[in-house]
């Protein structure tokens, strides 16, 4: 059996591409002991990188709320192992707030990470915060 040749796309991002500061964010509940009162949800940065933005048409919103659940926007940062991908993880970029649907360390190298998103709408909206 001959072997075969499989060509690796080369992925080229240059530093100056990474132009945007985000901020990646996670997610806490916070109790309100007062009568007639609800829950907060607070959220955290617990890093402020640079990013390669691209999006993605899909965007359905009423009243500053994202209804729909596509996918619309990648955020491209450089390798961090300091954060546990595990996690539920938000972006808030341009006073937004994007929940994170999936991470991948493209092609296992440790250099890029793409952080896959769907925006949630306005971070002052509380419905945004769900």
């Amino acid at each position: 059996m001959k072997c075969a040749t499989i060509q690796k796309k080369k992925n080229k991002i240059c530093a100056s591409d990474f132009d945007k500061k985000i901020k990646i964010q996670i997610s806490q509940k916070v109790s309100n002991n007062a009568p007639n009162s609800l829950n907060t949800t607070s959220f955290t940065t617990i890093l402020n990188p640079w990013a390669l933005i691209k999006t993605k048409p899909i965007n359905d919103f009423i009243n500053g709320v994202n209804i729909s659940s596509g996918v619309n926007i990648n955020f491209y940062i450089r390798y961090t192992s300091s954060i546990d991908f595990r996690q539920q993880l938000f972006v808030e970029y341009n006073n937004n707030l994007y929940a994170i649907q999936s991470v991948e360390n493209i092609d296992e190298e440790n250099k890029i990470i793409v952080l896959t998103a769907s925006q949630k709408g306005d971070k002052n909206i509380n419905a945004n915060k769900r």
